[in-house]
């Protein structure tokens, strides 16, 4: 298990972000700036790898982040970025450690690796509950009732680890409409053939200080660069529920009503 965290960019990531956000502010739409964002995104990656995103107020990339906060949700929950092709550098996965990594930004939080099919390893150890977790019951508002889902970004049979740098609270929503199906076009093409491997990197992207993620940047592409290549953005949102980013806490959108939290322990989901 490897961590990164960000480090401050240096002038010419600045003269990369400072040319995008002119993109941005003429794009007049909410795809064309997350088209813009994926682009400054794949740039930052290619000059600094990963773990060198930041998200501050006083720095460019803010304005890219703003399409990605969950008050841009139109709808529309899985959105592609980037006209679907994945953000990874060229070679980059060649100073990849073996296993799971981690890397930080301000707002972000990415769990990267190769993918390949394995067999989970029980640890034993029960469930975990991610940052901002809480109980949060809706019968006959949310499909399953329960608000949250137990997320390992990198799947255990992807090679993931459970444990806490893995989970984050997504919500049945985001899986049931862009998450789950993107594990599974990822593990499809894992099955189709012996020794398949994908790069394969979630990053869960948030606002300063929260607990939750407003969403998740999905990306997998096929080692050998052929069939597979994914770049997706999956709004961490339940339509008709209002919820607290920074806490976890949640309640019925048109009546302002609190979550209902009936003991039963939430979903059981590792």
């Amino acid at each position: 298990m490897t961590r990164r965290r960000g480090t401050l960019p240096t002038v010419r990531a600045a003269a990369v972000v400072l040319m995008a956000a002119v993109l941005v502010m003429c794009a007049g739409c909410s795809d064309e700036s997350l088209q813009a964002f994926g682009d400054a995104l794949s740039d930052a990656y290619e000059l600094y790898g990963p773990g060198h995103m930041h998200w501050d107020e006083d720095h460019p990339y803010y304005e890219w982040r703003k399409d990605m906060h969950a008050d841009s949700f139109a709808g529309e929950a899985c959105v592609e970025l980037n006209g679907g092709k994945s953000l990874f550098a060229r070679g980059e996965e060649e100073s990849w450690p073996e296993g799971p990594s981690y890397a930080s930004g301000s707002g972000t939080w990415s769990v990267y690796g190769m993918a390949s099919l394995t067999e989970p390893v029980p640890d034993g150890g029960g469930l975990l509950d991610p940052p901002g977790w809480t109980d949060a019951c809706y019968p006959g508002a949310v499909d399953g009732r329960y608000l949250w889902r137990r997320y390992c970004m990198m799947p255990e049979d992807f090679g993931g680890e459970y444990c806490p740098d893995n989970l984050r609270c997504c919500t049945a929503y985001a899986w049931t409409a862009g998450i789950r199906d993107f594990e599974q076009e990822v593990r499809d093409y894992l099955e189709s053939a012996s020794g398949n491997t994908a790069l394969y990197r979630v990053t869960a992207v948030s606002q300063a200080l929260e607990k939750i993620p407003q969403g998740f940047l999905l990306e997998a592409r096929a080692a050998d660069g052929s069939g597979l290549d994914i770049c997706r953005y999956v709004y961490n949102v339940q339509p008709g529920i209002g919820i607290g980013y920074s806490d976890g806490s949640s309640w019925m959108a048109a009546a302002g009503q609190p979550a209902k939290d009936d003991g039963a322990g939430g979903e059981q989901v590792p």
